[in-house]
């Protein structure tokens, strides 16, 4: 069983409008999150094929840390999931 608290990542890539307009939020909002870049294509295509996704900005909170090929944790959405509902990040964060 992991014990380790929740922690916020970020997968985004460099020129996304999304990805930094959720970065802005976060911060502004006091949220600690870890940037994941997947600016590269290569690094991208792994991130979309290890995690089913086919877009950034990604979330995930994970008790342990995560990388492009291997996101783990709950997966909380992109830019639209979680700028819909600031109060489900707060609580699966608490």
């Amino acid at each position: 069983m992991n014990t380790n608290p929740l922690k916020l990542f970020v997968f985004s890539k460099s020129g996304c409008p999304y990805c930094s307009l959720l970065k802005l939020e976060l911060t502004k909002r006091r949220f600690v999150f870890t940037e994941i870049d997947v600016s590269d294509d290569t690094t991208r295509q792994v991130f979309y094929e290890a995690s089913g996704n086919k877009t950034v900005p990604q979330v995930y909170a994970s008790g342990e840390e995560v990388s492009h090929n291997t996101p783990s944790g709950v997966h909380l959405g992109g830019w639209s999931d979680i700028s819909n509902d600031w109060n489900r990040l707060e609580k699966i964060l608490s």
